[in-house]
């Protein structure tokens, strides 16, 4: 059949490649969806059961998983801890892959990353991470979200600093032989200073 002389051009390869990578991280989405359904459900049965031993449930879960998808347990684990990220403390990520606005690796290095911030810090860094995952290639992302962090501790560093200081202490601890030892709480640099 041809094609109507009126009609848009056809998609070209790379479109098409486009087109399946989009459709991935919707189908990414989803899967984190299912997996945490499926892990809340299978804690609740466990629940139902009187079985309330929490880290033998979770390694039930895991195995479970893995030997559905035929993958290892720490790739069930890192997708179960994805999907438990994404759909109950970062939607928006979970919404901007569902929507193929970022892809499965942008969404786990955002993760990642948003995880071992403070707790009180993450809600500040995620909408501003999501603008950078959405606009960049993983690659620039992952260094673009760490110049966000990066940025965003140091000024925290100050107050905290600020803080420590206040909290200076010295503590004397008696031992044997009529000596003690003498700890003090201190700027790092004015400890290193008396070296």
């Amino acid at each position: 059949a041809g094609w109507d002389l009126f009609a848009a051009e056809p998609p070209g390869a790379v479109d098409l490649v486009v087109e399946v990578a989009g459709m991935m991280a919707v189908f990414a989405a989803q899967r984190l969806v299912r997996v945490d359904t499926m892990r809340r459900e299978l804690l609740a049965d466990a629940e139902r059961l009187g079985a309330n031993v929490g880290s033998i449930v979770e390694r039930s879960v895991r195995l479970e998983l893995a030997a559905a998808l035929r993958i290892t347990e720490h790739a069930a684990a890192e997708m179960l801890a994805l999907a438990e990220a994404t759909v109950h403390r970062y939607p928006g990520v979970l919404d901007s892959l569902s929507h193929a606005r970022m892809t499965e690796r942008h969404a786990t290095l955002l993760v990642a990353a948003i995880e071992l911030l403070e707790p009180a810090l993450r809600a500040d860094v995620v909408a501003r991470a999501i603008d950078l995952a959405e606009s960049r290639p993983v690659g620039t992302f992952g260094r673009a979200l760490r110049k966000l962090i990066d940025t965003v501790r140091s000024a925290t560093l100050t107050e905290r600093h600020e803080q420590a200081v206040k909290a200076r202490r010295v503590v004397i601890e008696s031992a044997d032989d009529g000596m003690a030892w003498l700890m003090t709480y201190m700027p790092a640099v004015d400890a290193q200073a008396i070296l």
